[in-house]
């Protein structure tokens, strides 16, 4: 028997997330990029069971802090509602997913699935920097991008809010296929 690699529970979270940085980078469509963001989200939840991740327990409160309480459940239900839908086909298999922007999950999730990696690493590869950066901007409307990147020392923000988003969107593509050779 070959050796084989050994991946790591992180590792494997940041594969899916550069992963899912790609696809929307290059145009692909939401439920693949779905599929990565959300089981990323699901590792580092559990990750965060075995050991609390003050990043992700931070994102909680703030959540949990500005969704009037009588709406959290329905909130919660909402949040596992596509994912709920492509895991489990085999309930409904003719059924047709209504009423959640996958696209704007997505913008949200994948921007904290980074943060909350961040965590468990010594510093973010490349590629998580610049798909944070892409994707910060996207997000922008519901979280206060500049902060984190004041937050976390994430240089050149205004250099790239300068950028149109077709211009960012390319540079950042760019750089990610220089950097994945």
């Amino acid at each position: 028997m070959k050796n084989r690699p050994k991946i790591s529970k992180v590792d494997a979270v940041v594969a899916q997330l550069e992963a899912a940085i790609f696809l929307t980078l290059k145009d692909f469509g939401p439920e693949p990029i779905h599929t990565f963001v959300w089981s990323s989200r699901s590792i580092l939840h559990d990750l965060h069971k075995a050991e609390p991740n003050p990043i992700l327990t931070k994102f909680r409160a703030t959540i949990d802090a500005i969704v009037k309480h009588e709406y959290l459940n329905e909130w919660r239900k909402y949040e596992v509602r596509a994912a709920s839908f492509l895991k489990h086909a085999d309930r409904d298999p003719e059924a047709v997913l209504e009423g959640v922007d996958l696209v704007g999950v997505n913008a949200l999730e994948l921007p904290i699935c980074i943060l909350v990696v961040s965590h468990h690493l010594e510093k973010l590869t490349n590629k998580l920097l610049f798909g944070f950066a892409y994707f910060g901007f996207l997000s922008s409307r519901w979280m206060d991008f500049e902060g984190i990147c004041n937050n976390y020392n994430i240089p050149d923000y205004d250099y790239y809010k300068a950028m149109t988003k077709k211009k960012r969107k390319r540079f950042m593509l760019e750089a990610f296929e220089q950097i994945h050779g």
